[in-house]
């Protein structure tokens, strides 16, 4: 008998300690989600700002039916923004960057899933594009430029170069 409720001491232990780390698991779940939700919304923000700067034609921070500028949209963005831009253009009313990020929410909740990722993924394509412009052009260093400068192969083009390089090297070989 007393063995028994030893074992069943050791079970109570055992299922008391597993719903405590399924506790501790969850609750570091949640807070995972949370962070990852304020991630999301973050980038959904940094979006719908930035198609509002790319449609505000004439940077007054309001945007009408009559001044957006959808050339310089991609065209999935302008497809997935065209019911707020019709309704925009039936009711005939501007938008501040305000109302139009809660227009944006609204859409964005209305989108299926592959949408909503076109649409976030697009923006960070656009990013990338824009700085493409602004490539990295390194500097030479004024002892590199003298060394070139000084070298014997400096005054070759670039095929003399190649035929002397490939002389050398068959000297190397024999």
């Amino acid at each position: 008998y007393m063995l028994k409720i030893k074992r069943e001491l050791k079970f109570r232990k055992r299922k008391n300690s597993m719903k405590k780390k399924e506790a501790k698991s969850h609750c570091r779940t949640s807070h995972v989600q949370s962070e990852s939700n304020k991630l999301v919304e973050k980038k959904k923000l940094e979006t719908f700002v930035d198609i509002f700067k790319l449609v505000d034609s004439d940077a007054d921070g309001i945007i009408s039916a009559k001044s957006v500028n959808v050339s310089s949209l991609p065209t999935k963005i302008l497809e997935l923004y065209t019911p707020l831009f019709c309704e925009m253009e039936e009711i005939g009313q501007e938008l501040s960057l305000d109302d139009f990020i809660d227009a944006s929410f609204r859409l964005y909740d209305s989108l299926a899933l592959p949408e909503k990722n076109d649409l976030l993924n697009l923006s960070k394509k656009e990013k990338k594009a824009d700085n493409s412009a602004t490539m990295f052009r390194p500097a030479i260093n004024k002892n590199s430029k003298k060394m070139a400068e000084n070298s014997k192969l400096s005054g070759l083009d670039i095929s003399e170069r190649h035929l002397l390089q490939q002389k050398m090297t068959r000297a190397k070989i024999l």
